[in-house]
């Protein structure tokens, strides 16, 4: 509590009295009004002691003569060398208070390496990441700036949201898979096997990944046109051309022109393999081969290498088209034949 004081006149001013003690020429004068409070030196706060009061008659500037007074008060004086220490130590514990609630991964890797991408295998790497922060993090995987996706369509990521307390680890799994959808740009060298994921961590820092493989080419995906006009092998026609760069001749063969090959070699071995030795064979076209079967078919196209394969390993037919293919099968068996047998003369 604050107090509030009043430093009173001792004789120099009697307010119940008209007469007024003056020292202007060294007589007394006498008044006729009565004297003004101005006399008075009001005062507030905690420790203040009032030491003394005093008039200065000797100012003779107007009949109302100035007081003074002194007093003993306490203040608090700042020590600025010890106020600087503590505002440090308190800065430093604020920005570990805060450093500490913020969430802080640890990856295993940065760089996920995939050798040998072939179509439709897939490939799985594990990406490890721990919570080495003291609060759970949650984290996802956000895309890049001006694009709708984190990651490119061959590959898949999971899980690409997710939760982890502190001291415990997550592993992700990273599956490269290339497809029907994918297949084409890879092997024409218009895309490839390269991406740079951003993993976010909410009310954290981003993480990069980096993604990189090798694909091996393949003559699936690509359009008839453009293996009809390959006479080599689809892993050995130079990037040059896969990127439109040049057009190789059609493959032909010894005699006549009209001798030439009108279909794509890798058609051609198809329907060969299956005029040889599916012709006899029941519930053509309703069987599928395993992957297995799938991944020797594509390396034996791809290469030109051998391989003997059961013949329902040939084909992999979707269901919508089984009863055309049947029809025209039986329709167009003899035309096809007479064709192969005119393309080996």
């Amino acid at each position: 509590m604050s107090s509030m004081g009043s430093a009173k006149v001792n004789s120099l001013s009697n307010p119940r009295t008209s007469l007024t003690l003056a020292l202007i020429t060294g007589t007394v004068v006498k008044k006729n009004r009565p004297p003004a409070w101005c006399d008075r030196i009001l005062w507030m706060g905690n420790d203040v002691q009032q030491m003394c009061y005093r008039s200065h008659p000797l100012l003779k500037l107007s009949d109302h003569k100035p007081v003074s007074s002194v007093f003993q008060v306490q203040v608090s004086i700042v020590d600025v060398e010890k106020h600087r220490q503590v505002f440090d130590e308190v800065s430093r514990e604020m920005d570990r208070l805060e450093n500490d609630s913020i969430p802080v991964a640890s990856l295993a890797t940065n760089e996920l390496v995939f050798t040998d991408v072939r179509y439709r295998e897939e490939q799985v790497k594990t990406l490890e990441v721990s919570n080495v922060g003291q609060v759970p993090m949650q984290f996802s995987f956000v895309p890049k700036p001006h694009e709708n996706s984190y990651c490119k369509p061959w590959l898949w990521i999971k899980p690409a949201v997710g939760f982890v307390y502190p001291n415990k680890t997550v592993k992700i799994n990273m599956t490269v898979f290339v497809d029907t959808e994918s297949v084409s740009m890879l092997t024409n060298s218009q895309d490839r096997l390269e991406d740079i994921l951003i993993f976010h961590l909410e009310g954290g820092k981003d993480y990069f990944v980096s993604i990189t493989g090798r694909f091996v080419k393949t003559c699936f995906g690509m359009s008839l046109d453009w293996l009809f006009e390959q006479n080599l092998h689809v892993r050995e026609v130079p990037v040059a051309d896969l990127l439109g760069g040049g057009v190789l001749e059609a493959p032909s063969v010894t005699g006549d022109a009209h001798k030439r090959v009108q279909i794509p070699k890798e058609l051609y071995w198809l329907v060969n393999y299956i005029s040889e030795r599916g012709m006899e064979t029941e519930n053509l076209f309703l069987e599928s081969g395993t992957r297995s079967d799938l991944t020797h078919l594509v390396e034996f196209l791809d290469t030109g290498g051998p391989g003997v394969y059961s013949i329902h390993r040939v084909p992999i037919t979707p269901c919508d088209f089984h009863a055309w293919l049947v029809w025209n099968a039986s329709k167009y068996i003899d035309d096809i034949g007479n064709a192969l047998n005119m393309c080996c003369l």
